[in-house]
């Protein structure tokens, strides 16, 4: 009985873990799309690094670099997006249903590779913005902040495919994907030490965004677990729950 049920989740778990090897290999070969998804970010880092040196705003763009390490991760859902909806358009679902393997499993590979791409995306940014441009961090907090920029992508990746399930054309779902998260960023720390009004204040914190901006930036700067870490944690968790089981709900195949 105990071989039977080993030899199950085995045949279940390696299809997966073979498709999700395959779609990471493929897209770290696609070097054109992932030169443009670690350039963004990298290219903003750059950017607010020359503006504010030397200045007395040094210290506030300082506190932008672990908010867009954090966004280089959250990019790449607008990628897993756009992707989904072209294999829809492509019938990839359709030949993909015709194969032994479920095509859920099949896609919950391809989310893991997707999920893993996002955190290699945040990694370089991370090595960019501390050994080219010397943004100092606090190394002791590094480990659980690759953890929360792993769960942050996964959290992303999902709402991208929530995206495609709503949207019926690849030149849709990119645009509808970052007019989404561009205020998310906003108010959930891309604009640090400007007050906003109390509703929105509270939304921004408690966004996909903003738990994982106060996650990231006290462990990157002070090397410590910020007050709360657990709640917000949780939250994150709960909204890759959600969008999992909207996609899981909604998707269209065809």
């Amino acid at each position: 009985m105990m071989t039977t049920q080993t030899i199950s989740r085995f045949n279940t778990v390696s299809p997966i873990v073979y498709f999700a090897r395959t779609q990471l290999l493929a897209m770290l070969r696609n070097v054109k799309t992932l030169l443009i998804g670690i350039l963004t970010p990298i290219f903003m880092l750059t950017i607010f690094w020359f503006t504010a040196r030397g200045t007395e705003g040094a210290e506030t763009i300082g506190l932008m670099f672990p908010v867009i390490v954090s966004l280089s991760v959250m990019l790449w859902g607008s990628n897993t997006a756009v992707r989904a909806v072209n294999w829809r358009q492509q019938n990839l679902f359709q030949r993909l249903a015709v194969t032994p393997v479920p095509v859920g499993q099949l896609m919950l590979g391809d989310a893991a590779a997707q999920t893993l791409t996002s955190l290699i995306q945040g990694i370089v940014t991370l090595l960019f913005g501390t050994l080219v441009l010397g943004y100092a961090i606090e190394p002791t907090g590094l480990l659980l902040t690759l953890l929360v920029l792993l769960l942050a992508g996964a959290c992303f990746i999902a709402f991208g495919l929530v995206i495609a399930s709503f949207v019926n054309r690849a030149e849709v779902a990119n645009p509808i994907y970052m007019f989404t998260l561009l205020p998310l960023f906003f108010l959930g720390g891309g604009l640090p030490g400007i007050p906003l009004p109390t509703v929105l204040q509270w939304i921004g914190d408690w966004s996909p965004v903003g738990v994982t901006n106060a996650l990231v930036l006290p462990l990157l700067f002070e090397g410590q677990v910020p007050e709360g870490a657990l709640l917000k944690v949780l939250a994150l968790v709960g909204y890759t729950a959600v969008f999992s089981l909207i996609t899981t709900l909604k998707f269209r195949w065809e």
